[in-house]
């Protein structure tokens, strides 16, 4: 509580719009929604707009370096966040107040869990995050 007396925990977070497309914007925050059916529904939302606009924009397609390759898959259980803003603050807005992290980086979600990937350069902040974080509700597949 001292700490967040000290800081605005809002304008610790210029990750916040880093991999959180305006385009792919989900309808609702998949950390505060109670329904399995709509936080499938929003992930599969995010990740077929993603491939038709990956598949449109073929034309002017660069080639990936593999160090752009490089990184980590992560696992959010969505119903077991705490909505306490730690993994935010922690992470510099890697991950939003619902410990979720940004849906560009979505792949899949199944059985409870979004499957998401950690480009290795933003890897330090994710890991403070999941270590700020109380309930364990984000972690790394591996």
């Amino acid at each position: 509580m001292h700490l967040l007396r000290e800081a605005d925990p809002d304008s610790l977070a210029p990750l916040e719009h880093q991999l959180r497309s305006s385009v792919l914007k989900p309808a609702d925050s998949i950390g505060s929604i109670y329904s399995e059916e709509q936080r499938q529904q929003i992930v599969n939302n995010v990740i077929t707009l993603r491939s038709s606009l990956i598949k449109s924009d073929l034309s002017n397609e660069r080639p990936i370096m593999p160090s752009q390759l490089q990184g980590r898959l992560l696992l959010y259980v969505p119903s077991e966040n705490v909505s306490d803003g730690s993994s935010r603050y922690a992470s510099n807005g890697f991950f939003d107040r619902d410990d979720c992290p940004p849906w560009d980086s979505w792949l899949l979600y199944s059985d409870r869990t979004l499957l998401s990937w950690v480009p290795e350069v933003l890897l330090p902040l994710a890991q403070a995050g999941i270590d700020a974080n109380a309930v364990a509700c984000i972690k790394w597949a591996d």
